[in-house]
Order: structure tokens, then C-alpha cells, then sequence
């Protein structure tokens, strides 16, 4: 069963004041963006209405 079916884009930007090295800006950037993106998926899971028969745990 499908709960989510969204695709989450969160973009960040590294500047020039976070490091003069472009290599190093490029890494922050991808960093700040997993995080963002990541970010932007739990508050998209949180505001879904989910019962609690909706859900098992099999193990």
C-alpha cells in the first residue's frame, strides 16, 4: 500500500562566504540539499492522517 506518493525537491545554495573553495561549496551545497530534502519529508509524512488500522508490523 502506497501512504505517499509525492516527490520532494528542496534545493540549498552554498555562497561564496561559505568557502572560496569551489570544490568544498559544491559538497556544502549537496549536503545542504539532502538535508532540506530530507527535512521536507518528515513534515510531509507528519501532516499525513494515518489511523492506526491503517498500519501492521509484521516481523
Amino acid at each position: 500500500m502506497e501512504i505517499l506518493k509525492e516527490t520532494i525537491i528542496a534545493s540549498y545554495t552554498a555562497g561564496f562566504s561559505d568557502s572560496v573553495v569551489a570544490v568544498k561549496r559544491l559538497r556544502l551545497a549537496n549536503e545542504g540539499s539532502a538535508r532540506e530534502n530530507i527535512h521536507e519529508f518528515l513534515k510531509a509524512l507528519s501532516n499525513l492522517k494515518i489511523e492506526k488500522n491503517q498500519v501492521s508490523i509484521s516481523m
